[in-house]
């Protein structure tokens, strides 16, 4: 889902590298429709640009109820923000 060409260049000039946790909710349709940082990186750019991409690129099998309808839910997941050397 990410690629090297996503890193903010803000934050690859700051040289800046950092975990990024969130909680994603997810929509009867599987989509995120919220992205909230639960754990910051430390950086804005990273923080942000996780949830940008997450809410834009990922699609998740929606939850299903008790009677095998699609319902809402939340997903916690990190991603790792590291310049390659």
């Amino acid at each position: 889902m990410f690629s090297g060409d996503d890193y903010p260049a803000d934050a690859l000039d700051a040289n800046a590298q950092g975990t990024v946790r969130v909680r994603l909710d997810i929509d009867r349709q599987g989509r995120v429709s919220r992205c909230s940082v639960v754990e910051s990186s430390g950086h804005a750019s990273l923080d942000q640009a996780t949830c940008n991409i997450i809410q834009t690129r990922a699609r998740f099998a929606p939850a299903l109820d008790v009677d095998g309808r699609p319902s809402v839910s939340t997903y916690t997941q990190s991603v790792k923000w590291a310049i390659a050397d």
